[in-house]
């Protein structure tokens, strides 16, 4: 089917939406590489966090692969942290298949930091 990613989901219909989930991802998202304890390889992984349930959602729909979950702090009154929604991908295919669609919006520095954790991630394989 034309316009879906080959991992399920749902993929943007227009430019707008992707340039939507590209902006905010690079000022809300993380790159990172992590390994399982015990564990050689390591892997890469793209998380978004925010207490916002609706764009979190919304950005999931867009890029079509990785997961939504709901973060509750332990006791956000004393702390004055907020329940937060988290996306997270952290397959190899899914981290390049989301970095492929939101790369023309990312920073440089977020481009950089993408093209470092992938290639780490790789050498760890």
């Amino acid at each position: 089917m034309a316009g879906k990613p080959k991992f399920g989901g749902t993929c943007a219909s227009t430019r707008e939406e992707i340039a939507f989930a590209g902006g905010l991802f690079d000022g809300e998202g993380c790159i990172t590489v992590y390994s399982k304890l015990g564990k050689l390889s390591c892997n890469p992984r793209l998380t978004l966090a925010m207490t916002d349930e609706d764009s979190v959602r919304r950005f999931a729909n867009i890029v079509g692969v990785g997961h939504v979950r709901y973060s509750h702090p332990p006791s956000h009154k004393s702390t004055g942290r907020q329940p937060q929604w988290h996306w997270t991908a952290g397959s190899f295919e899914h981290v390049q298949h989301v970095l492929a669609v939101i790369w023309p919006w990312l920073c440089q520095r977020r481009k950089s930091c993408a093209v470092a954790v992938l290639r780490a991630a790789q050498k760890g394989r």
